[in-house]
């Protein structure tokens, strides 16, 4: 295991893991990987890894090129972690979660040279060393704009009422889901939206809204980063034209980025939208959303905002 990345200010360590060790991590920790058990996470990081290869890493600019000028290493982390520095937090994230681009310039991240550890708890004693002029430089080298520091001195900086660093401890899984139902609802409500919410379990259907063709069903997935959401086969019926996924978008200081997605765009399978059957496995059959930064592109048509004229 390597320590490819360091958050200072909230104590995370950004951790990559071969397949085994993954799996010996998995068996000793409680690690969050959207409901994944560890050798589904090892398949879907295995299928990204060969999507990546076919596809970037013998492109104009090498993608082994970007990743010796990002952690220093020539090869693609098989399985990367956030982990918090007590080991009170852990969960899967994609390579690419403390870069540049994934925190709208303000990534909290610094660039370190990357440092092999034999466990977990060797992170309760490690200060890595930033790489650069300044501890806070981030990841891709790029320091903080001095027109937003005049700003956040001056107290013009946005004021919020609710909290946007999702990976907050106090934020359990149970909670994060909580708050993402709540928060598609009020945006939903904001736009007049009419919203039921069953009395009980159904057959996981979060709520249902009136549509313009009628009632439609929703059920809402929230995603910490740029990770994979999965949603049980036998709970999300991709032949129902009224069945929805709410997919909510957390990146830590930002705002969440909602999007409306139809059961129907597992109709055709893409890398985006892909069926996983787990024949002869222990998992249950599910429909898995591959949340990355390659896929952003084409998870736009669905934002909220471009599908009101379903209400």
């Amino acid at each position: 295991m390597r320590v490819l990345s360091y958050d200072p200010e909230d104590g995370f360590f950004f951790v990559d893991a071969a397949w085994d060790e993954y799996r010996r991590l998995a068996a000793e920790y409680e690690i969050d990987a959207g409901g994944a058990d560890a050798e589904e996470v090892i398949e879907i990081q295995k299928d990204y890894r060969r999507e990546m290869a076919e596809e970037v890493f013998d492109a104009p600019y090498p993608f082994r090129q970007y990743l010796r000028d990002l952690y220093g290493i020539d090869d693609m982390p098989e399985v990367c972690l956030v982990v918090k520095r007590d080991l009170s937090g852990l969960w899967v994230e994609q390579y690419d979660h403390p870069f540049h681009h994934m925190w709208n310039g303000e990534s909290p991240w610094i660039k370190i040279e990357p440092v092999p550890i034999g466990a977990l708890s060797d992170l309760a004693a490690l200060e890595p060393a930033a790489v650069g002029d300044a501890a806070g430089e981030n990841v891709t080298g790029s320091a903080e704009p001095e027109e937003e520091k005049r700003g956040e001195e001056s107290g013009m900086e946005k004021k919020r009422t609710y909290n946007v660093q999702w990976a907050r401890d106090q934020l359990t899984r149970q909670a994060l889901g909580k708050f993402c139902e709540y928060y598609a609802k009020m945006a939903l409500l904001s736009y007049g939206v009419r919203i039921y919410t069953p009395e009980i379990d159904d057959h996981g259907i979060d709520f249902v809204a009136e549509g313009r063709t009628g009632f439609l069903k929703f059920q809402v997935k929230g995603a910490r980063g740029l990770s994979q959401v999965f949603m049980e086969k036998e709970k999300f019926d991709i032949e129902d034209d009224a069945m929805f996924l709410i997919l909510i978008l957390l990146i830590d200081g930002e705002e969440p980025d909602l999007y409306v997605i139809p059961a129907s765009a597992w109709r055709r399978e893409s890398p985006v939208f892909v069926s996983h059957a787990y024949e002869g496995k222990k998992s249950r059959p599910d429909y898995t959303v591959n949340v990355s930064r390659k896929n952003l592109p084409e998870l736009e048509q669905y934002r909220l905002e471009n599908m009101l004229p379903l209400f």
